[in-house]
């Protein structure tokens, strides 16, 4: 009945619903009562715009020395602002596209069209190698296996000839895992739950940073403690001690937002040890590699296109979607095995093994353009980061409920591996989980 009952709580928060818990339930807490947020990511962040909104005290605790998380900015290219993490929004549905009417931006549709290099040749979608294209179109259609496989077996399964197998990285990159390593069976389950819509969308000269740090930050900025790192988080009965550079910080509940490498990591002790249980779900859920990296050139010979079957780089897309800019800039997004292939290359073997690659395709048309303007971000080294985002492991099953299980009533857990219904690795997914942990934190103090 327990997780029936959190089950339940989940789905009404999911569609801002409540049992009494919203900004009446606040009016129930005792005076002076306060809660504690780790992490200024999307999740963190919401969890802060929730509490503050229904007048709850809180204080959001971040490691690093901005706010964000997996959310960047910058302007280190002249003629655009650029995300180094999350740059679409997925859904017309979701929070985040909800965030960016509100604010009046002018969002649009990313029509980019997909392109295919395999054989020596580029291609667009409709000329993809036969095998690899029903397997493309099932992936697409949620249509998978019936038994728990990851990528790469389930294409053995289906008869993928060795010379398509390459491609699979391409596949496996929106998950955010390898193919070798990444569930496919659970994948596609989580996406067939999405309802937020289909499309991409990006607004209008705005970063999705810009987005979140206007419309969530803004208001609680005089909320967030910055270069903040919490050491250990003990519990008991009578509330949650933070221990920040050597000092202890009282409050009556904790919302933990961390990453799942942060989480594994050990790096944020826990006084007791978290449930055995939910120290298991956090080691079943995988979290590798992520890398970003733009770059600008003087000709035009990429096009609006996304391009898929490079041997550096998953994904080679046209970074001026969305930007007032015509500049040719091209944006390359990388997970898993061949992310942290890249991060081991270092910032200049990095730059040049993707030139080399675009050379291939694009017959030399890169290095003889490359401006030598580039931004790279390697979020497998960031300290507090430590990866891209979670996807789901053979054998998960359901880790990510677990992991958003309350404990002891006093340490409530967000952050994009939380959410359960096929909105991870997402921002949107991200806050709705904080503003999840925040509603069942304020109801909490009514037990």
């Amino acid at each position: 009945m327990a997780q029936t009952r959190f089950r339940l709580s989940r789905w009404l928060s999911e569609f801002g619903l409540s049992r009494g818990y919203g900004s009446d339930a606040a009016n129930t807490m005792p005076e002076g009562a306060r809660v504690a947020i780790i992490g200024a990511g999307a999740a963190g962040l919401y969890a802060g715009k929730t509490l503050h909104d229904r007048n709850v005290d809180c204080t959001i605790f971040e490691a690093s020395n901005r706010i964000g998380g997996r959310l960047g900015k910058s302007t280190a290219l002249p003629h655009m602002p650029v995300d180094l993490g999350a740059e679409w929004i997925h859904g017309h549905r979701t929070l985040t596209y909800k965030l960016a009417k509100k604010a009046g931006a002018e969002i649009l549709e990313d029509e980019s069209e997909l392109a295919l290099w395999f054989d020596n040749r580029l291609s667009d979608e409709r000329d993809m190698p036969k095998a690899f294209r029903s397997l493309y179109a099932k992936a697409m259609k949620c249509r998978g296996p019936d038994k728990d496989l990851t990528l790469t077996e389930w294409a053995v399964a289906e008869g993928l000839p060795e010379e398509q197998m390459p491609l699979l990285p391409a596949l496996a990159n929106d998950s955010g895992g390898s193919a070798d390593r990444m569930s496919v069976y659970a994948a596609i389950r989580e996406e067939s739950r999405s309802r937020s819509g289909d499309d991409d969308y990006k607004v209008r000269d705005w970063t999705y940073f810009d987005l979140v740090e206007k419309l969530v930050a803004a208001p609680i900025a005089d909320r967030i403690e910055t270069d903040a790192p919490v050491e250990k988080i003990a519990y008991d009965e009578t509330g949650v001690t933070l221990t920040i550079a050597g000092a202890e910080h009282r409050f009556d509940r904790a919302i933990i937002t961390s990453s799942v490498n942060i989480l594994k990591s050990g790096i944020i002790a826990f006084e007791p040890a978290l449930p055995a249980p939910k120290i298991e779900a956090i080691g079943k859920i995988g979290m590798e590699a992520g890398h970003k990296m733009f770059l600008a050139f003087t000709a035009d010979f990429f096009g609006s296109q996304e391009v898929i079957g490079g041997a550096i780089g998953n994904l080679y897309y046209d970074a001026r979607i969305g930007k007032s800019s015509d500049r040719p800039t091209i944006g390359v997004f990388t997970t898993g095995e061949r992310a942290q292939a890249m991060s081991d290359m270092g910032r200049e073997g990095s730059i040049a093994a993707v030139i080399d690659d675009l050379d291939r395709i694009f017959g030399s048309r890169a290095s003889e353009t490359f401006t030598g303007e580039t931004i790279v971000q390697d979020w497998t080294t960031e300290p507090y980061v430590r990866g891209g985002y979670s996807y789901p492991t053979v054998g998960m099953g359901d880790a990510r409920e677990t992991l958003a299980e309350p404990v002891a009533d006093r340490l409530f857990f967000a952050g994009e591996a939380a959410h359960s219904d096929g909105e991870s690795a997402t921002v949107h997914g991200a806050m709705k989980t904080g503003e999840r942990a925040a509603l069942e934190a304020i109801r909490s103090f009514a037990r």
